[in-house]
């Protein structure tokens, strides 16, 4: 059946999924000698900073909440791509300390940056499969038309703020330029 909640979250995903190959490109540079794009790689990082830590990642958590009272054999699983939303900060918070030292050292900090880069890419990949092949099905076949309701809620509690118009716009915005910066690269 579907679900508007799902629907947004897959879509999400794709544009996840978009940025990342931005970012799967700068390392293939890397990888062949050639000069990554450092500032383009950054702000593929501060969009994946953004848009997932403020919205994706909370609302997944609430589905994985609601999912594990329903069918709690899917608690672990459900608990480790929660923990991993965090693990996904660090390594994010690492991926962009790389960029800055190999901004700042050239050739010699790339080897660093392809290292947390490849291993960030890997992370970001398994965690999106294992949402969409077990997690997004499972759910959609069955939650309640209430648990749906109460997740179709905007988030407004404070463990998982809502992100305001202006931060959306700018992350939206964010996206558009990418998406043009990496046709240009």
């Amino acid at each position: 059946m579907y679900r508007p909640f799902i629907a947004q979250l897959l879509y999400e995903h794709i544009r996840m999924r978009r940025v990342l190959r931005v970012v799967e490109h700068q390392l293939d540079r890397a990888e062949t000698f050639e000069q990554p794009d450092l500032a383009l790689l950054r702000r593929a990082l501060e969009y994946l900073r953004g848009l997932p830590a403020r919205m994706h990642h909370t609302r997944e958590d609430l589905l994985f909440e609601r999912l594990a009272l329903v069918d709690p054999s899917m608690s672990q699983e459900l608990r480790i791509l929660s923990e991993q939303h965090q693990e996904l900060l660090q390594l994010e918070d690492d991926f962009l300390e790389m960029v800055d030292t190999a901004a700042r050292t050239g050739q010699a900090g790339l080897p660093r940056l392809l290292y947390y880069g490849r291993h960030y890419l890997s992370v970001q990949k398994s965690h999106a499969k294992q949402e969409e092949t077990a997690v997004f099905p499972k759910a959609t076949s069955v939650l309640t038309a209430a648990a749906w309701t109460l997740l179709d809620r905007p988030l407004l509690d404070e463990r998982h703020p809502a992100m305001d118009a202006e931060s959306q716009s700018r992350v939206l915005s964010l996206y558009r330029q990418l998406m043009e910066q990496a046709k240009a690269a």
